[in-house]
């Protein structure tokens, strides 16, 4: 019986220890790899398949764009509450390094 583009999808997915990632945001044009070091890291089929320290780098700038994406949502939800306790435009955007009518642009509109 053949085998599905998922089924094979999991078997490159299975991470040490028989754990599996989320196949469901593999898309087509993608496949997954992994490192030396086991991590799994998403791979546009487009530029091949890479290995080795091409296949690290990538992983680490995937985990570092998810870190930032992480980081900005946690800004977000702080400078929410900031101003919940009044804190200034002014004081928000020398926290954040930045003036206060950057700060107030970015974050001024949000509810």
């Amino acid at each position: 019986m053949a085998r599905s583009r998922r089924e094979e999808w999991a078997d490159e997915a299975a991470l040490p220890g028989g754990e599996r990632t989320d196949l469901d945001l593999v898309a087509d044009g993608v496949s997954i790899s992994r490192t030396g070091c086991g991590h799994g890291v998403l791979v546009p089929r487009a530029i091949g398949r890479l290995s080795g320290q091409a296949l690290e780098a990538a992983a680490e700038l995937q985990d570092l764009a998810s870190l930032r994406a992480r980081v900005a949502s946690q800004v977000d939800e702080a400078v929410q509450a900031a101003r919940e306790e009044g804190l200034s435009w002014g004081a928000i955007g020398w926290s954040l390094g930045t003036s206060a009518q950057a700060a107030q642009k970015r974050w001024g509109n949000e509810s």
